[in-house]
């Protein structure tokens, strides 16, 4: 999933893209990404199931929008089509956490924002 983890993300992608500056990605990219790579290089043309958690379970949702005709059942679990606004409170209170850290600098920073980062943990432990 591109943004997360070991693949293309911020923390990891050469500049100028690298930090604030990496674009927008969507579920509709990720599943974009997903569905060529499973079509070309793997040859796959129908998906009997998708299933996903969380924000598996969202892309489960776009994979069923975008190539209906591909997915003979989709089965998201514990996810939602859209954020709710509970949701998106609880994530932007994280965010908030990890942008308070001076170390932070808007998205430019030298070195990993730690104490941000520990208090953005603090807050997601509570949830």
């Amino acid at each position: 999933m591109f943004g997360n983890g070991l693949s293309s993300s911020p923390s990891n992608t050469a500049p100028p893209f690298d930090g604030p500056n990496f674009p927008i990605v969507t579920h509709y990219d990720n599943i974009e990404a997903q569905h060529r790579l499973i079509t070309e290089v793997f040859g796959i043309t129908e998906l009997q199931l998708v299933l996903g958690f969380s924000m598996g379970a969202q892309q489960t949702y776009q994979w069923a929008a975008q190539y209906p005709s591909m997915v003979h059942r989709a089965f998201p679990f514990m996810g939602t089509v859209k954020c709710s606004h509970h949701n998106y409170v609880f994530l932007e209170g994280i965010k908030a956490a990890l942008t308070a850290d001076a170390d932070f600098n808007g998205g430019n920073y030298e070195s990993p924002p730690t104490r941000g980062l520990r208090a953005a943990g603090r807050v997601w432990a509570g949830w």
